[in-house]
């Protein structure tokens, strides 16, 4: 009698799971951000890298940056988030003209930032994505806007820390990052959620707690438009469209995600 489970949260556990819902046709809702994981029955309620590469991309074309750099950590999280940047500015008309990457944790990128200036001076250069956590932000971002003066700088939601940011006084501002959950939107249904999270537990609700409503109430938005069966979950959830959540508007695409 049960049509459908929400988790796990963990990308191994996730990854262990996965395998065992598709031949039991049981429709799960991810948490975890691992990517592809999804299929038919398995679907991701969360935000993977992919979504924010996307949607970093499309906001740098809004603002006429055609032309952008990245300077990443060399690392598998610098190195997986550099080619999905890339393949989704490409994609969309974009170009990376110039890429780099430094030590992880070192935080060093003085070198870098001076091959990159080169390029900023002769036009080929409008922004630069730093995909790295919310400290590397004002040390590398701040460094990049004092070599390179209205330089537009990028980031992950690595970077949605806001008492670390507050740091940085007016070194950072213009700059675009993801922002997996705002608690302080004004979209109706995210200050419903908030508010009432914060009844119950007298506290700002956080990304992971939001995420794992809208999973929630994806299942929730199946069942009551008469999803009785597993096969009917998901089948029901790509018949309605988008859902509205706490982190925003939810569509399930074909992958699953």
């Amino acid at each position: 009698d049960i049509v459908a489970v929400i988790g796990p949260l963990s990308s191994e556990v996730a990854a262990s799971a996965v395998p065992l819902a598709q031949p039991a046709g049981l429709p799960m809702m991810l948490l975890a951000q691992r990517e592809g994981l999804a299929n038919s029955f398995v679907l991701q309620a969360v935000m993977t890298r992919t979504r924010q590469a996307e949607a970093l991309a499309e906001q740098a074309l809004l603002r006429h940056w055609r032309h952008v750099g990245i300077l990443a950590p060399a690392d598998d999280y610098g190195s997986s988030f550099t080619q999905r940047f890339r393949t989704a500015l490409e994609r969309s008309g974009g170009r990376v003209t110039w890429s780099d990457t430094y030590p992880p944790h070192q935080r060093d990128a003085t070198a870098q930032i001076v091959q990159a200036r080169e390029r900023f001076r002769r036009g080929a250069l409008d922004a630069i994505f730093l995909p790295d956590s919310a400290e590397a932000a004002i040390v590398i971002g701040a460094a990049a806007r004092a070599a390179m003066p209205g330089i537009g700088l990028l980031g992950p939601n690595d970077w949605n820390n806001p008492a670390t940011l507050s740091q940085a006084g007016t070194r950072l501002d213009g700059a675009i990052f993801v922002a997996g959950f705002f608690p302080d939107s004004r979209r109706p249904s995210t200050r419903a959620f908030v508010e009432a999270f914060r009844r119950s537990h007298q506290t700002t609700p956080d990304v992971l707690a939001a995420q794992a409503y809208d999973a929630a109430s994806l299942v929730r938005a199946a069942l009551r438009n008469g999803a009785k069966t597993r096969p009917s979950v998901p089948r029901t959830l790509r018949q309605l469209g988008r859902v509205t959540g706490a982190t925003g508007d939810l569509e399930i695409d074909e992958a699953g995600a």
